[in-house]
């Protein structure tokens, strides 16, 4: 833990989203203390099924997560999944519960989701105040396309700007390299082109 926010604070980095998973109380409690910001995450990932019973666990999740990290100074905002299937029609109900919910819950936060889906088609994103995209150019959308990744991306962002007119974090980015541990020995300077 103490790596990983000293490495955030040594690329002058002031905000981290706890994805995927909830993160023990300590990083909570060392983000308070170096004035680190914090999108808090609910552990649901990639859902597909929007029904009552994932609707109630759903909903216990994000009520755990409240309670537990609402008096923290760090958390600056409540995120509800990672990559729903949000152009989904029964979406928009399943979110729109648990979205009232988490503001009855805190009204003094922001509630965002993090999509993957298509602005063209997205059945949520009109509901929360902050829009999250994870996008990868190049590695998942125009693979192998080096040169068209600017204007798809400009492309795509100005159009969920457009549609929504909300506030948008690029919550995930890049292609999937790591320096010195490539198998391939291409690999590395295919990653930094992508970037």
């Amino acid at each position: 833990m103490t790596k990983d926010l000293n490495m955030l604070e040594w690329m002058d980095g002031n905000c981290y989203r706890t994805s995927h998973y909830p993160y023990s109380e300590e990083r909570a409690a060392e983000a308070d203390r170096r004035g680190i910001a914090v999108i808090t995450e609910a552990p649901a990932v990639g859902l597909f099924e929007f029904d009552k019973p994932n609707e109630m666990l759903h909903s216990q999740m994000i009520r755990e997560m409240i309670e537990r990290d609402r008096n923290h100074p760090s958390t600056i905002m409540w995120s509800l999944a990672n990559e729903p299937q949000s152009s989904r029609k029964t979406a928009r109900s399943y979110f729109s519960d648990l979205i009232n919910m988490t503001r009855a819950l805190d009204k003094t936060r922001p509630i965002t989701i993090v999509f993957s889906s298509a602005f063209s088609s997205d059945q949520v994103a009109d509901l929360v105040d902050v829009i999250c995209i994870n996008r990868y150019y190049g590695w998942y959308i125009d693979t192998g396309y080096l040169k068209a990744i600017n204007s798809s991306w400009v492309f795509e962002m100005k159009n969920w700007k457009y549609m929504f007119n909300k506030p948008i974090i690029v919550s995930e980015y890049g292609a999937d390299s790591i320096p010195g541990l490539n198998q391939v020995e291409w690999q590395n300077d295919r990653a930094f082109h992508f970037l």
